[in-house]
């Protein structure tokens, strides 16, 4: 009994005592007439009839509401029971699907169903456990019949789109995707899969929406949204060529380097497509501003490849003033370098590679003093030990996945090996040298990092 109850009870015991004092002090008397009769008793005696009179009436009519309780009270009771051990069946069908024990998970599953009369959750399991048994069909059924109820349609749509993922079927994955997102586009996960499934598709301009979705909803930080915006503007960029839609590439790769100033292989892109229709001085401003914060041997080929009417010497001074771009850089000391042996400037060419073989030596490097050497000196004792060392030497930057670490030639939207979309970054690749020891050849590789 908490306070308030022991409060009135006090209360009213009071009360009943001070009534039986003032009755005791005030008696009074009562005369009844009935049928011939005549009754005389007090008034305390009459107040004492009538109270025990409404007590019994009280009494008698909880018994009577009791008993008209009682058989839904017993169906509510047998009802609860039911669902305690539903709900306890679920419980060891969660615990046997988690355990892997497919026919256990099943089979508490079929007893949820029945007791609980076969709840969204049920349903759910039911179809878990028939896709570890290997049951697609029924797992499907199940799966279908949630996405049929308004209350559990995204969950029957998620179970049915993860098995046209695994299936491989990437159309009807990727409808089902945009029927989840039509239903809850703030359910967690969601934006991302939808994304996935675009990518894979080469849906790219959907894809590029839903990466602008994801900015605005904060779902995506902005800087890598517009670098992977940039991403699929280069790839319909790609396909606008091969469909001769020139100007509508031409578009999509200025939008795409306007996103991501770094992207090395959109600037490319851009050069070229300026230099093909005779913007070639255009292009080699976009080649020299990329090049003052990110020198790469591809924008130097592009660089050379702009004019390609001009002779050796007059290469060279457009390399020069590529070269006071970034004038630290081993790339720009390559380049020029590269230029200067086709101009035969042997002595500017020496310069330059001694430079860089002052700071590391790569296999390019070797080639390059190896030319050097046999189209100066006409030394070949000297080129040879020149080539002899690409072996040892640390290995050339090169286009690596981060997802497998495969090498690739250019830069590409998936890798080639593994197909990690964006993944393509230009870095150091891992050394492989061959030593010999005690008769035998061992490889030894150093990863980078």
């Amino acid at each position: 009994m908490n306070i308030f109850s022991i409060s009135v009870f006090l209360i009213l015991t009071v009360c009943i005592i001070l009534g039986e004092v003032w009755l005791a002090d005030n008696p009074g008397e009562v005369t009844v007439y009935w049928r011939g009769y005549r009754i005389d008793t007090s008034v305390a005696i009459i107040l004492h009839v009538v109270a025990f009179l409404i007590a019994v009436v009280a009494l008698a009519y909880r018994f009577w509401s009791a008993l008209r309780r009682a058989p839904q009270q017993i169906r509510l009771r047998r009802q609860l029971r039911r669902e305690r051990r539903g709900y306890d069946a679920l419980s060891q069908g969660l615990i046997a699907a988690a355990a892997g024990d497919s026919t256990g998970a099943l089979r508490q599953a079929k007893k949820a169903g029945v007791l609980l009369s076969s709840p969204p959750i049920a349903k759910l399991l039911t179809a878990q456990a028939a896709e570890l048994t290997g049951d697609k069909n029924v797992a499907r059924e199940h799966y279908q019949a949630l996405a049929d109820d308004p209350q559990t349609a995204l969950l029957g749509i998620r179970g049915l789109l993860e098995q046209a993922r695994n299936a491989g079927n990437s159309e009807e994955a990727l409808r089902l995707a945009d029927e989840a997102y039509r239903l809850r586009p703030d359910a967690e996960g969601l934006l991302e899969q939808r994304l996935e499934l675009q990518i894979e598709g080469n849906y790219w301009e959907d894809a590029e929406a839903t990466v602008q979705e994801a900015v605005n909803r904060k779902e995506m930080d902005a800087e890598d949204g517009a670098k992977r915006r940039a991403v699929m503007m280069f790839e319909q960029a790609r396909l606008a060529m091969l469909s001769q839609e020139n100007e509508r590439a031409l578009s999509l790769l200025q939008t795409a380097t306007k996103l991501h100033p770094q992207f090395i292989a959109g600037q490319m892109k851009l050069a070229e497509q300026l230099g093909a229709i005779n913007k070639a001085r255009r292009a080699s401003r976009i080649i020299e501003k990329c090049w003052a914060t990110t020198p790469h041997p591809n924008l130097a080929a592009v660089y050379r490849a702009l004019e390609p009417e001009l002779d050796a010497l007059a290469q060279v001074k457009r390399f020069e003033s590529l070269f006071e771009c970034n004038p630290g850089h081993v790339e720009s000391h390559l380049a020029l370098a590269e230029a200067a042996l086709a101009a035969e400037l042997w002595g500017q060419a020496r310069t330059h590679l001694v430079k860089v073989s002052e700071s590391r030596i790569t296999p390019r490097l070797c080639r390059l003093m190896a030319t050097l050497e046999e189209a100066q000196c006409q030394d070949r004792d000297k080129a040879q030990h020149w080539l002899a060392q690409t072996a040892m030497a640390e290995p050339d930057m090169a286009w690596l996945c981060r997802s497998c670490g495969a090498e690739s030639e250019t830069w590409q939207v998936r890798c080639s090996n593994c197909g990690f979309f964006n993944g393509i970054f230009w870095g150091k690749p891992p050394k492989v040298a061959r030593l010999s020891r005690n008769g035998s050849d061992h490889l030894i590789q150093d990863l980078p990092g």
